[in-house]
Order: C-alpha cells, then structure tokens, then sequence
C-alpha cells in the first residue's frame, strides 16, 4: 500500500506488482482456475491474512488506473524457486528448505522426512523465468489485466523425488503424515499467459531443480539460511 501511494505520488507512471496464487478461492468453481475467478471465494484459511492482503493489492493498483490514469499491471506467480531463494528449513517455501534438508541428510548419511502425504499439487516457477516475465510484461504488454504466470503441475513427491535425483543422494524416507499438506490444489490457467506471451519458453522443472540445487551446494557458504 505505501510503495503504490508512494508511486502515484512521485507520478510512476507504469509498473509491475506481484501478487501470488494464494489469492485464488480455497473452493472454486472449477480448476484451472483463470484472472477473473480471484474473488470468486475465500482463500485458504492456511494464508488467508496474505491471500487477502494480495488481493488488495490488486483492488488498489486497479483503482490507481481507474481514478489517476495509472497503468500498474498485476502478476500473479505460482510457486517461485531459484538461486538466491531462502533456503531456510523453517521458514523457506518447499522448494528451497527440501534442498537444504537434502543436503543435511547426505552430508549426515541420514534418513530423510518427507512432510504430509506428498499427494498436494503444486505448480513452480523458475524465478529467473519469472524475471524475464516482469521485463517483458513492463516493455511490451499492451493491457493492465492481471496475468497469472505458470507452467505445469506437480506433485510436493515428484518434486521431492527430483531434488533427491539431483542431489546425487539416495536417502532412507520417513513419511510425517501429521505434517500438513495445506491447500490440496491450487491450480491456476495460463491459458491468457500464451495468448500475450506465444512464444515464450519456461523452464523444466528438471533443469531449474538442477541449477538451482548446484549453486545452493556450491554457495553453501553464504546463502540464506
């Protein structure tokens, strides 16, 4: 709220504001789940302050163009992961705090504990990928309608399954069914994303994993953790 006031008071004309797919419903109507269904019910109750706090977002930087002319454009990224993410095994998101408990685990010859069942769905998003997104979206896209920003869908254990494959470690499993999944689904569509963007290239979550998993082996020394 204070970046967009502060942005409409020193005339910013344009800008790119990120939301996340949190702000979908808990229970749509359906899956994927497209720009116009943010509002269609409560999120999650697992996030709902930050769900709904992204959600303003969105309301103010539409209210910016509607009353001052502003064209401030609302991105909405699934799951992002990378190089520089923080890899903290308590409060970093899936991705990041697997790898560093992978590492834990090999470097102990340990036992790893998978959390919650591992059926959740989840889609990820390559943060260098996303980056080339906001460039591309700030020089080049014509609308202001918000833009949900994803690939394909995975599994939390097909992705756990992928991180122990490039992590070149093979660790005995321990299931924690008590963990919780959170939200089961939260599947979005991309469906407008390759309308405006038709020839744009994501990343394999393969490969992402991969580079992702050699530069947090080989900066063990000074990445967030």
């Amino acid at each position: 709220e204070n970046v967009l006031e502060a942005c409409n008071k020193y005339n910013i004309k344009r800008g790119i504001f990120c939301l996340s797919s949190c702000v979908y419903p808990d229970k749509p109507t359906r899956y994927p789940m497209n720009e116009s269904m943010i509002y269609e019910s409560s999120p999650h109750p697992s996030n709902e302050g930050y769900a709904y706090s992204k959600r303003m977002m969105e309301m103010q930087c539409r209210k910016y163009n509607e009353q001052f002319g502003r064209e401030y454009i609302c991105l909405i990224p699934v799951n992002l992961y990378g190089p520089y993410d923080n890899f903290n095994i308590k409060t970093g998101h899936s991705i990041p705090s697997m790898i560093h408990r992978f590492y834990i685990a090999k470097k102990n010859n340990s036992s790893f504990e998978k959390y919650g069942t591992g059926n959740a769905l989840r889609q990820f998003l390559f943060s260098k990928d996303f980056a080339k997104i906001i460039l591309k979206t700030l020089f080049e896209y014509k609308s202001l309608k918000p833009i949900n920003c994803c690939n394909d869908e995975n599994s939390i254990y097909e992705v756990t399954d992928l991180i122990c494959k490039y992590s070149n470690f093979n660790p005995q499993n321990v299931t924690n069914i008590d963990a919780p999944d959170g939200c089961f689904r939260r599947t979005v569509d991309n469906s407008y994303f390759k309308e405006v963007f038709p020839k744009f290239k994501f990343t394999k979550l393969e490969d992402g994993l991969n580079e992702t998993i050699n530069w947090f082996e080989n900066n063990y020394g000074r990445v967030r953790k």
